[in-house]
């Protein structure tokens, strides 16, 4: 999140968290979507200080990077994904940059 985001999304299956599309940098970030509701409470609080009518929006995230694990959520936008983490961190995935390799 606090580098270039995003180069390429895989989808992946896991029994633990759902269905899952992963996104990596190729370096120090891996993000994990799930298109479950978001119910990281430490980024619900982010969402409701700044722009409460959003939070029906967001589904639930994990973010790794550098090692560390952290709970997330993202909102689907016309250009891409908003992340936002428990650290109250943002990025942003830009449309183009989501390329879906099924199967993977």
């Amino acid at each position: 999140m606090r580098t270039a985001l995003f180069i390429v999304l895989v989808l992946m299956c896991s029994p633990a968290f759902g269905r899952t599309i992963a996104a990596f940098d190729g370096q120090n970030v891996k993000v994990l979507f799930d298109d479950s509701k978001c119910d990281n409470e430490k980024v619900i609080e982010v969402i409701r200080a700044n722009k409460p009518e959003s939070l029906p929006m967001f589904l639930r995230a994990l973010v790794f990077w550098k090692g560390k694990k952290y709970g997330a959520c993202y909102a689907q936008t016309p250009q891409g994904l908003l992340v936002i983490d428990e650290s109250g961190d943002a990025g942003f995935v830009p449309q183009e940059l989501l390329v879906p390799v099924i199967g993977a």
